[in-house]
């Protein structure tokens, strides 16, 4: 019986890697979820819930790409404009973003504030005002964030600490 010399060809070679690449994926991203829930049903167990924690580090990463003068709604689509399902502990939540917003007059002219929540003082459960980020518009552009720039603008208003 002849030998024969087994051949891989490049074809064979490139799947064994994509197979493997995935596998390994599949390992190392272990949150990764397909959408649908169950069955197409929109369930979502508890665990595909982000803990609250990572809101506030998302919100608190957007704000470092946020650039005065952007608008609103450039604003809104790095900082985010939904509800968001989270956990705190094992406690379901829904964090609105943005948290809150206001329109206040001041010396004659209008403005406008998101607030975000980026902070937590109390584990309570509760958001405040305290655990929140303003974020200021004038004339529909981004002028500032930050409670020091809410009081350097609004200066007879404390903030919330």
């Amino acid at each position: 019986m002849p030998y024969r010399a087994k051949h891989t060809t490049n074809a064979t070679v490139r799947v064994k890697v994509v197979l493997a690449l995935v596998l390994i994926s599949a390992f190392l991203c272990p949150s990764v979820t397909f959408s649908g829930g169950v069955h197409g049903s929109g369930y979502q167990s508890p665990s595909d819930k982000p803990q609250i924690n990572k809101v506030r580090d998302q919100n608190c990463a957007n704000l470092e790409k946020l650039s005065l003068g952007i608008t609103k709604n450039e604003t809104l689509e790095i900082m985010g404009n939904s509800k968001i399902e989270c956990l705190a502990g094992k406690e379901p939540v829904t964090v609105s973003q943005p948290f809150k917003s206001e329109t206040k007059g001041w010396e004659n002219q209008e403005y406008e504030i998101l607030y975000y929540y980026t902070h937590v003082k109390q584990k309570d459960r509760q958001i405040t005002d305290d655990e929140l980020t303003p974020i200021i518009f004038n004339s529909g552009k981004l002028i500032g964030w930050g409670w020091n720039f809410y009081e350097e603008t609004f200066p007879s208003t404390k903030s919330p600490d």
